[in-house]
């Protein structure tokens, strides 16, 4: 009973680390598109600006949907708006299925709030 405790507590721990190895592995690469400095694109394989990587990932339909879009890649294009909250509340909202838009424009109005940034 208890080498099977042990079996279970092991195999538990070792997805925890590999799924803390995966959030760190996208953690990485979201830090190194924000240290490069390059706001105009998110990835040089693509050339798609940071705005249409934001509105294609978030599945944005309505016309007032790609305006609140265009303005946030706005802010963070002229270091109004920080980029790594864009781009850890676009991850997360990314993860909400069907449309990740709508809990991205709520969370990141919510989160700008608290840094005394209105959207």
């Amino acid at each position: 009973m208890l080498n099977s405790r042990r079996f279970s507590l092991m195999a538990l721990a070792s997805l925890a680390l590999g799924l803390g190895l995966t959030i760190v592995a996208l953690a990485q690469t979201g830090a190194s598109t924000a240290v490069s400095g390059q706001s105009a694109e998110i990835n040089s394989a693509t050339n798609k600006s940071y705005y249409d990587v934001l509105a294609a990932g978030l599945k944005c339909r309505r016309p007032s949907e790609f305006a609140f879009v265009k303005s946030v890649a706005t802010k963070v294009e002229t270091g109004v708006l920080p980029r790594n909250l864009v781009d850890s509340t676009y991850f997360w909202a990314r993860r909400q299925p069907p449309y990740p838009y709508i809990q991205f424009e709520f969370a990141l109005k919510t989160r700008a709030k608290k840094l005394g940034i209105s959207l």
